[in-house]
């Protein structure tokens, strides 16, 4: 089966994480540009979406399609259609931005890594 690409996506600084989302049709990126930090891309065209825009180190989505962007705290998005909307929860993260999240294929645990601290697994239920 031959491979297509179909699309090239510029970056303007290094990507910290990438992460589809669970029905496929979103990528997210976050990336050190300050300007912004996650990218929501739509992969049917190459759109790309509104996303929250702080500095953040790593994200994952979880199997009911929300973002979970880490950085100095670790927030919950809902994405729907063309739009993100306003953080659901947050969680403690490293002041400098250095944290990490896994979320585990049933949405209800998070580990997070705060730099060199700890690993935190929280319970989302």
């Amino acid at each position: 089966m031959p491979y297509t690409l179909e699309h090239t996506l510029p970056l303007s600084s290094f990507p910290y994480a990438l992460a589809f989302s669970p029905d496929g049709s979103l990528l997210a990126l976050a990336t050190g540009d300050k300007a912004a930090s996650v990218q929501l891309v739509r992969l049917r065209d190459g759109a790309l979406l509104p996303a929250p825009r702080f500095l953040r180190r790593d994200l994952a989505f979880a199997p009911d399609g929300s973002l979970f962007v880490a950085g100095t705290s670790v927030q919950r998005f809902e994405v729907g259609g063309a739009k993100v909307s306003p953080a659901r929860c947050a969680l403690p993260g490293h002041p400098k931005a250095l944290t990490h999240i896994a979320l585990s294929p049933n949405g209800l645990w998070a580990l997070v890594t705060r730099y060199l601290e700890d690993v935190t697994l929280w319970h989302l239920g």
